[in-house]
């Protein structure tokens, strides 16, 4: 319309298409995984989606596969953040983010002997932890056959020499008892043994 008020129409047919945007989505399987075994994979569930750029959240190369699998670093426990985003023809795009937990393994070992005969060779008893366990809540136990508490300690550092009231017990077999909480839970762990004292 101009100042005179003459008017004019002009009609674009399909001159503006619009389409339905992908929508970015997927599952990990598994979400949480330990350092003794951290492969995942992971399930693509984009809906309109025909190109896909992933990003594992460990500064490895990006992946363009529709399913990807991919192992992360067992030397360290962490949680990643794992991005997809789903490309359509037309370029448009939408993203997708999950967590994927990398745990440590719980792993010690509890000798069955020890000699604490004045040498250096294993003087001490003493579980040995590697990984996986809650320093805090650590708590050990050394009974005769009797039942009779020769040894406590609440350092996994700290193991028994052997003694009893200041004075070398005699050789022979004693029970041991370890209790500690996990690195990721709550719930208590109680594991029991036997350990032989030799001179």
């Amino acid at each position: 319309t101009n100042a005179a008020g003459c008017s004019a129409i002009e009609v674009f047919e399909e001159a503006i298409c619009i389409t339905s945007a992908p929508i970015a989505n997927f599952f990990i399987e598994p979400s949480t995984v330990t350092t003794l075994d951290p492969k995942v994979a992971f399930v693509n569930q984009s809906v309109g989606a025909t190109d896909y750029l992933w990003d594992f959240g460990d500064f490895s190369p990006f992946s363009n596969e529709n399913n990807p699998h991919h192992t992360y670093p067992s030397d360290v426990s962490e949680n990643y953040i794992v991005t997809l985003v789903a490309y359509d023809e037309n370029e448009c795009s939408d993203t997708a983010k999950a967590i994927v937990e990398v745990r440590e393994e719980l792993i010690f070992w509890v000798p069955n002997s020890f000699t604490p005969d004045e040498d250096k060779y294993n003087p001490v008893f003493q579980p040995v932890f590697f990984s996986g366990f809650d320093p805090m809540s650590y708590h050990l136990i050394i009974f005769n056959r009797w039942g009779e508490i020769l040894f406590e300690s609440m350092n996994h550092e700290v193991g028994w020499n052997g003694t009893y009231g200041g004075q070398k017990v005699q050789e022979g077999t004693y029970i041991w008892q370890i209790s500690f909480k996990g690195k990721y839970s709550d719930e208590r762990e109680i594991h029991n043994g036997q350990v032989t004292l030799l001179k």
